[in-house]
Protein backbone atom coordinates (compact mmCIF):
# COMPACT_ATOMS: atom_id res chain seq x y z
CA UNK A 1 0.00 0.00 0.00
CA UNK A 2 2.85 2.39 0.87
CA UNK A 3 6.61 2.52 0.88
CA UNK A 4 9.41 4.76 2.15
CA UNK A 5 13.15 4.78 1.69
CA UNK A 6 15.00 4.41 4.99
CA UNK A 7 18.66 3.58 5.69
CA UNK A 8 19.41 2.38 2.15
CA UNK A 9 16.38 0.09 1.80
CA UNK A 10 12.68 0.41 1.14
CA UNK A 11 10.23 -0.17 3.98
CA UNK A 12 6.96 -1.39 2.49
CA UNK A 13 3.64 -1.44 4.37
CA UNK A 14 0.52 -3.55 3.91
CA UNK A 15 1.21 -5.67 0.84
CA UNK A 16 1.35 -9.18 -0.50
CA UNK A 17 4.13 -11.46 -1.66
CA UNK A 18 3.36 -13.97 -4.39
CA UNK A 19 5.61 -16.95 -5.03
CA UNK A 20 4.98 -18.68 -8.33
CA UNK A 21 7.13 -21.67 -7.46
CA UNK A 22 5.64 -25.08 -6.86
CA UNK A 23 3.47 -24.81 -4.79
CA UNK A 24 2.06 -21.36 -5.52
CA UNK A 25 1.89 -19.26 -2.33
CA UNK A 26 0.51 -15.87 -1.36
CA UNK A 27 1.50 -14.19 1.88
CA UNK A 28 0.47 -10.80 3.27
CA UNK A 29 2.63 -8.53 5.40
CA UNK A 30 2.13 -5.44 7.52
CA UNK A 31 5.71 -4.20 7.12
CA UNK A 32 8.62 -5.49 5.07
CA UNK A 33 12.15 -4.16 4.67
CA UNK A 34 13.22 -4.75 1.04
CA UNK A 35 16.53 -3.77 -0.62
CA UNK A 36 15.08 -3.14 -4.09
CA UNK A 37 18.25 -1.75 -5.66
CA UNK A 38 17.06 1.76 -6.45
CA UNK A 39 16.59 4.98 -4.52
CA UNK A 40 14.02 7.79 -4.69
CA UNK A 41 16.50 9.79 -6.78
CA UNK A 42 16.39 7.04 -9.42
CA UNK A 43 12.61 7.39 -9.56
CA UNK A 44 12.86 11.16 -9.93
CA UNK A 45 15.08 10.85 -13.01
CA UNK A 46 13.09 12.14 -15.96
CA UNK A 47 13.71 10.38 -19.23
CA UNK A 48 14.71 12.90 -21.89
CA UNK A 49 12.61 12.98 -25.03
CA UNK A 50 14.28 11.57 -28.15
CA UNK A 51 13.73 14.83 -30.06
CA UNK A 52 15.69 16.67 -27.35
CA UNK A 53 18.73 14.39 -27.69
CA UNK A 54 21.47 14.47 -30.26
CA UNK A 55 22.30 11.43 -32.39
CA UNK A 56 25.14 10.14 -30.18
CA UNK A 57 23.28 10.91 -26.98
CA UNK A 58 20.27 8.93 -28.22
CA UNK A 59 22.56 6.07 -29.31
CA UNK A 60 24.07 5.90 -25.80
CA UNK A 61 20.62 6.13 -24.22
CA UNK A 62 19.45 3.14 -26.29
CA UNK A 63 22.43 1.13 -25.08
CA UNK A 64 21.61 2.03 -21.47
CA UNK A 65 17.90 1.19 -21.84
CA UNK A 66 18.70 -2.19 -23.40
CA UNK A 67 21.38 -2.91 -20.77
CA UNK A 68 18.70 -2.34 -18.13
CA UNK A 69 16.57 -4.97 -19.88
CA UNK A 70 13.89 -2.74 -21.42
CA UNK A 71 12.57 -2.61 -24.98
CA UNK A 72 14.16 0.24 -26.92
CA UNK A 73 12.25 -0.17 -30.20
CA UNK A 74 10.70 3.29 -30.02
CA UNK A 75 14.11 4.88 -29.41
CA UNK A 76 15.68 2.86 -32.24
CA UNK A 77 13.01 4.15 -34.64
CA UNK A 78 13.68 7.71 -33.47
CA UNK A 79 17.44 7.20 -33.94
CA UNK A 80 16.94 6.03 -37.52
CA UNK A 81 14.49 8.89 -38.16
CA UNK A 82 17.14 11.39 -37.04
CA UNK A 83 19.29 10.15 -39.92
CA UNK A 84 16.56 9.67 -42.49
CA UNK A 85 14.59 12.90 -42.19
CA UNK A 86 17.32 15.35 -43.31
CA UNK A 87 17.88 13.34 -46.50
CA UNK A 88 14.43 14.33 -47.75
CA UNK A 89 15.65 17.83 -48.64
CA UNK A 90 17.99 16.27 -51.21
CA UNK A 91 15.24 13.94 -52.46
CA UNK A 92 12.72 16.79 -52.80
CA UNK A 93 15.27 18.84 -54.72
CA UNK A 94 15.83 15.94 -57.09
CA UNK A 95 12.07 15.44 -57.53
CA UNK A 96 11.73 19.14 -58.40
CA UNK A 97 14.58 18.87 -60.90
CA UNK A 98 13.01 15.78 -62.44
CA UNK A 99 9.65 17.50 -62.80
CA UNK A 100 11.26 20.59 -64.29
CA UNK A 101 13.27 18.48 -66.74
CA UNK A 102 10.14 16.64 -67.87
CA UNK A 103 8.65 19.95 -68.97
CA UNK A 104 5.10 18.82 -68.14
CA UNK A 105 4.32 21.54 -65.57
CA UNK A 106 3.75 24.69 -67.62
CA UNK A 107 0.84 26.18 -65.69
CA UNK A 108 2.95 28.72 -63.83
CA UNK A 109 4.54 29.42 -60.51
CA UNK A 110 1.43 29.08 -58.34
CA UNK A 111 0.56 25.59 -59.59
CA UNK A 112 4.20 24.51 -59.26
CA UNK A 113 4.25 25.68 -55.64
CA UNK A 114 0.95 23.91 -54.96
CA UNK A 115 2.30 20.73 -56.56
CA UNK A 116 5.45 20.96 -54.43
CA UNK A 117 3.44 21.48 -51.24
CA UNK A 118 1.28 18.49 -52.17
CA UNK A 119 4.33 16.25 -52.59
CA UNK A 120 5.78 17.51 -49.29
CA UNK A 121 2.49 16.81 -47.51
CA UNK A 122 2.33 13.33 -49.04
CA UNK A 123 5.89 12.68 -47.81
CA UNK A 124 5.05 13.89 -44.30
CA UNK A 125 1.94 11.67 -44.08
CA UNK A 126 3.80 8.61 -45.39
CA UNK A 127 6.81 9.25 -43.11
CA UNK A 128 4.55 9.57 -40.05
CA UNK A 129 2.65 6.42 -41.02
CA UNK A 130 5.83 4.39 -41.46
CA UNK A 131 7.19 5.66 -38.12
CA UNK A 132 3.98 4.65 -36.36
CA UNK A 133 4.35 1.15 -37.83
CA UNK A 134 7.91 1.11 -36.51
CA UNK A 135 6.82 2.22 -33.03
CA UNK A 136 4.25 -0.59 -33.00
CA UNK A 137 6.93 -3.11 -33.95
CA UNK A 138 5.29 -3.99 -37.27
CA UNK A 139 8.27 -2.70 -39.28
CA UNK A 140 11.92 -2.79 -38.31
CA UNK A 141 13.31 0.60 -37.23
CA UNK A 142 15.46 0.89 -40.37
CA UNK A 143 12.56 0.22 -42.75
CA UNK A 144 10.21 2.44 -40.74
CA UNK A 145 12.55 5.42 -40.99
CA UNK A 146 14.14 4.89 -44.40
CA UNK A 147 11.28 3.21 -46.31
CA UNK A 148 9.59 6.43 -47.40
CA UNK A 149 12.92 7.86 -48.54
CA UNK A 150 13.42 4.73 -50.66
CA UNK A 151 9.95 5.08 -52.19
CA UNK A 152 10.53 8.75 -53.00
CA UNK A 153 13.99 7.95 -54.41
CA UNK A 154 12.29 5.47 -56.76
CA UNK A 155 9.93 8.26 -57.80
CA UNK A 156 12.92 10.53 -58.33
CA UNK A 157 14.63 7.88 -60.46
CA UNK A 158 11.50 7.45 -62.55
CA UNK A 159 11.23 11.21 -63.12
CA UNK A 160 14.90 11.52 -64.02
CA UNK A 161 14.83 8.57 -66.45
CA UNK A 162 11.76 9.96 -68.22
CA UNK A 163 13.06 13.55 -68.36
CA UNK A 164 13.53 15.31 -71.68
Amino acid sequence: DRGRFQDGAWVLRRGIIQRQADPYRVRTFDELRAPLGFSPEDLAYATPKPEEMGFLQLYRFIAKVEADGYDATRYRVDLQAKGAFPVISLIMTMIGAGLAARGKLKAGLSSSVAFGLGIAFLYWVAFSFFLSLGYAGTLSPVIAAWGVNFIFMCLTGYLMVNAD
